[in-house]
């Protein structure tokens, strides 16, 4: 009976998150909650029903710098948060008492949305001017394109889910929980002073 439990808990969590960025699946295998980010993957022992201790055997044994992680395993702690009517589940990261990461959940989907294939492609990057139109001067270039289900922007924005027909939400990094305007009529996308040009 406990081990359906435990099972039935695990299963909870199991997921694609945002984490520094990147893709990080949660699964099951056996009875064991596994992690795997960028082809590294981790058992997740658990210290609690809801709070989890990344393991790695060549971490374990202090090699934890040819594992390439973004940080020592020794020192994360992941914490998985219920979500609401308006929320959804999300992961936390604990640095090792030295700050958290919030990495939320990123939607499975079956079939790649219309809006989302209208928001694939090239970009150039210009100035927003005090009136809100693009300025002329280009400033950079920028892509967006489909990876494992996961709709993603180059440069610093990186993860990004669309919320609704214009509204966009950057999913990690600096830019995370910040919402980026789609123009449907131009194919433009608004973000703080730049303006994305469809290519």
């Amino acid at each position: 009976m406990f081990f359906h439990k435990r099972i039935f808990i695990l299963e909870n969590y199991v997921g694609t998150y945002i984490a520094f960025g990147e893709v990080m699946e949660v699964y099951i295998q056996g009875d064991q909650l596994k992690g795997s980010i960028q082809g590294f993957s981790f058992n997740l022992e658990p210290l609690s029903d809801t709070l989890f201790q990344p393991r790695n055997w060549l971490a374990d044994i202090g090699l934890a710098s040819l594992l390439g992680a973004p940080v020592d395993l020794r020192q994360l702690k992941v914490e998985f948060m219920a979500g609401d009517e308006i929320s959804a589940d999300y992961m936390i990261l604990h640095l090792g008492g030295i700050g958290v990461e919030i990495c939320p959940e990123y939607p499975w989907i079956s079939e790649i949305p219309p809006l989302w294939q209208k928001l694939a492609g090239d970009y150039e990057l210009v100035a927003r001017l005090p009136s809100g139109m693009p300025g002329t001067e280009g400033i950079g270039q920028s892509s967006i394109w489909m990876e494992d289900g996961v709709l993603q922007m180059g440069g610093d924005v990186g993860p990004i889910l669309p919320i609704s027909e214009t509204g966009i939400i950057i999913q990690s990094g600096l830019f995370s929980g910040e919402t980026m305007v789609y123009e449907p009529r131009t194919g433009n996308i608004y973000h703080q002073r730049v303006v994305y040009l469809k290519r």
